[in-house]
């Protein structure tokens, strides 16, 4: 992922940042906050090493491996 693309996937979550700042409710802000950076856990993690397998227990990485 490119410097720029990350700014990008930053931008969009920052609009919904200043969505959930409307919010009354501590604990609704609080689970909205923590979705909003999951989310943005979750692309960043996919544009860095490819779409994430439907199985969560099966890690594979088609990346170069550490150690070799």
């Amino acid at each position: 992922m490119t410097r720029e693309e990350f700014a990008a996937l930053a931008l969009e979550q920052f609009d919904q940042l200043q969505e959930i700042n409307q919010l009354d409710d501590f604990y609704a802000y609080e689970k909205a906050f923590e979705g909003v950076w999951t989310e943005f856990g979750r692309q960043a993690l996919e544009k860095n090493i490819g779409k994430l397998p439907e199985n969560h227990r099966k890690k594979t990485f088609y990346g170069p491996v550490m150690g070799r």
